[in-house]
């Protein structure tokens, strides 16, 4: 008997075919959906681990400064308290330490701070009984640091008299979107410098007890990520005004601070050449290097296209000198960023370790009570100091944060201050030092011009801003108007808004200032 044959008909196959497409569809949905969860399970695994890895790194920097604070006694750095800079911005992330607790267990350590003190102070009887903080810059965005009033109250010596101290915690923020700024605008970097200048470079700079310190409030700790310095409004030290600007006795009272400043490179560099070349390696130029050019190289062409759209607006048929400086700035248009680092390039002799972000925001005032006249001056913010001819600063000072009348009246002046200033400090403590002429800094001048120009054209516009956002200048925070850096305030407040934000002050100073250039040859 033949065995028979199963057949299926066509629609019996049709069905079977569709009975394996279904199949196959819902197998490939079940491998889709699999993948998924594996995939979010990973993320959520990188992300915790991240977090983990970047809270670790912050335990083990305070076990660093915890065997930092060990050394203190035996001369590590607070127990050297030197003269230092109270920094700058602009300028932190949304970061760990503006948080609950306020602080981390270091800034809120009353035992730390007091042998902190008693280190700076020379008084081992010091104590600290009580302490309180209150934020000094609000955590946002755009700051590099969390910075933190710390209020000490306790006694000092055998005799136990009460004091009052306030101290400025500076922090780098440490959180995932800390870490994301920090990359973009090269805190890092500029944290490192600011610490670099306080540990290292100032304390080297320091003039013998005879002559007077150096222009900077006290540091009493620095690392690669924090900061504790005394805060200079206990003291009675205010921010001026930048949108007045300083007037003649302002400006010879800060040349004459400046120019003691930089005296102290030049008498080191002659005194101690070799120690000089190995302290000046701990700082680096931030602004004008390969990194900084997404950042700083689009603002510098930015600044220089409004400043020139500004001056076509004043340009007139007779104008010829405004005209023929409207034609040099346009053929700098597309190579500012590398003719700012071939200027920037220290020459010598005279090349000095300059504050680098030397304008009106970053310089604190103390007035006399009774004629209200400045009689002291201090300066903050060392996160962009480098090595660099003198007259970068002088410049950068004279043509953001002096009145208008200032320069064009006063600047042989005021140049002479400097200069007499300079030499004079000079010739006390390295008598058989080269002398410095006054041609040699006009020459530098003219040299430097264009850099001082472009400078000022990047930050005339948070200068001349009618205001500036409360949680950037606010009280006379100095330092959060400082970590909020001047090229900050000006890219947050003006170049992401052109033409809106340009007030009728910004428009007349950069025809003023460009005319003076004209007339003085430098254009």
């Amino acid at each position: 008997m033949k065995s028979k044959k199963w057949t299926l008909s066509s629609s019996g196959k049709h069905q079977v075919y569709e009975r394996i497409v279904l199949w196959i569809r819902l197998f490939l949905s079940f491998l889709k959906y699999l993948l998924c969860c594996i995939m979010k399970r990973l993320r959520l695994i990188v992300q915790r681990r991240r977090k983990d890895s970047e809270g670790s790194s912050s335990d083990r920097d305070d076990e660093n400064d915890q065997c930092k604070l060990m050394s203190l006694g035996n001369g590590g750095l607070a127990s050297r308290p030197t003269d230092v800079g109270n920094n700058n911005t602009n300028q932190s992330s949304s970061g760990s330490m503006i948080e609950t607790p306020l602080v981390s267990a270091l800034e809120r350590d009353a035992e730390f701070l007091a042998r902190l003190l008693r280190a700076a102070e020379g008084d081992p009887h010091l104590r600290v009984d009580r302490l309180h903080a209150t934020p000094a810059a609000r955590a946002g965005p755009n700051y590099m640091a969390s910075i933190t009033r710390m209020h000490l109250f306790g006694r000092r010596g055998s005799q136990e008299h009460s004091f009052r101290r306030v101290l400025l915690v500076k922090r780098q923020s440490s959180g995932v979107g800390a870490v994301t700024t920090r990359r973009s605008k090269r805190s890092d970097p500029a944290f490192c410098n600011e610490a670099a200048a306080y540990d290292v470079v100032l304390p080297a700079l320091r003039p013998p007890p005879s002559q007077p310190p150096l222009p900077f409030a006290q540091c009493l700790y620095a690392s690669s990520h924090l900061l504790i310095l005394h805060d200079l409004c206990q003291d009675g030290y205010v921010m001026a005004d930048r949108r007045q600007g300083v007037d003649f006795h302002h400006c010879r009272l800060v040349l004459q601070t400046l120019a003691k400043f930089h005296a102290a490179s030049l008498v080191m560099k002659h005194n101690d050449k070799t120690g000089f070349e190995r302290m000046r390696t701990h700082i680096q130029e931030l602004i004008f290097v390969p990194e900084a050019v997404p950042v700083f190289g689009a603002s510098l062409e930015n600044s220089l296209k409004m400043a020139i759209s500004t001056l076509k607006s004043w340009c007139g048929p007779e104008d010829v000198a405004l005209d023929d400086a409207i034609h040099k700035l346009q053929m700098l248009q597309g190579q500012v960023f590398q003719r700012m680092v071939q200027v920037i390039t220290p020459k010598e002799p005279l090349a000095v370790i300059c504050h680098g972000d030397f304008w009106i925001n970053n310089m604190l005032f103390r007035y006399n009570e009774e004629d209200k006249t400045a009689e002291d001056v201090k300066f903050v913010d060392l996160q962009v100091t480098r090595y660099a001819s003198p007259v970068t600063d002088i410049l950068l000072f004279l043509y953001t944060s002096a009145e208008r009348d200032v320069t064009r009246m006063h600047y042989d002046d005021l140049l002479d201050i400097y200069h007499h200033q300079l030499i004079s400090s000079v010739s006390q403590l390295a008598p058989s030092a080269p002398a410095i002429k006054l041609t040699d800094l006009v020459n530098e001048i003219e040299r430097h011009a264009l850099f001082a120009l472009l400078m000022v054209l990047l930050l005339l516009p948070a200068v001349t801003a009618d205001s500036v956002p409360d949680d950037v200048i606010h009280n006379n925070n100095y330092e959060t108007a400082d970590q909020q850096s001047s090229l900050e305030l000006q890219k947050k407040g003006c170049l992401e808004s052109t033409k809106e934000c340009l007030t009728p002050r910004y428009r007349e100073h950069v025809r003023d200032m460009v005319l003076e250039f004209v007339d003085r040859g430098f254009i």
